[in-house]
């Protein structure tokens, strides 16, 4: 069994452990691609859960039992720091008007899910290494968040986007 200082040892050495900085971010697909300008403004990234529903079952022996109907994936965050050009908040717009958007008529337009969505997705790395840690496929946003500006001053403005996604690939 480890000592405590042994163990605190280890964790200022970071050898064995991936701090919450060690990643990298590959945006991939037409409307994804504009993402990677705004890599070094990324101040969170959350990776999203997986579910699996399940429903109960009886089976052979009048044995009841859970079993597994279908699979769920929670959203993908990310947010920014805004720099000056406020492009990165356009370039999400962008994307968000390519899924739903309203034309200068005041038309709703509908794009198609191949090209908004399947055709878009992110490679989650680590820094130091190329192992990729997860794959998120199949994005789209859904959810601009406002905001904030404040008269206090001295904070910079900071800007997140929540995406859905349809599969999640992570390497063993």
């Amino acid at each position: 069994m480890k000592k405590v200082s042994e163990i605190q040892e280890q964790l200022r050495s970071g050898k064995d452990y991936i701090l919450t900085s060690d990643y990298d971010l590959m945006w991939i697909g037409k409307n994804a691609s504009p993402l990677n300008a705004y890599n070094d403004y990324i101040e969170t990234v959350n990776l999203p859960g997986r579910s699996i529903s399940t429903d109960e079952s009886t089976i052979a022996n009048m044995i009841s039992a859970k079993v597994a109907s279908s699979v769920s994936y929670e959203d993908f965050e990310v947010s920014w720091r805004v720099p000056k050009d406020f492009k990165i908040i356009y370039a999400v717009e962008k994307w968000m008007n390519d899924v739903m958007g309203v034309d200068d008529n005041g038309v709703i337009r509908i794009g198609y899910f191949d090209d908004y969505c399947t055709a878009n997705s992110c490679d989650i790395k680590l820094s130091s290494e190329e192992t990729v840690i997860s794959q998120i496929l199949g994005l789209y946003p859904i959810n601009r968040q406002a905001i904030a500006f404040s008269n206090e001053g001295g904070e910079y403005i900071k800007f997140s986007a929540t995406f859905s996604c349809y599969k999640i690939k992570t390497e063993a």
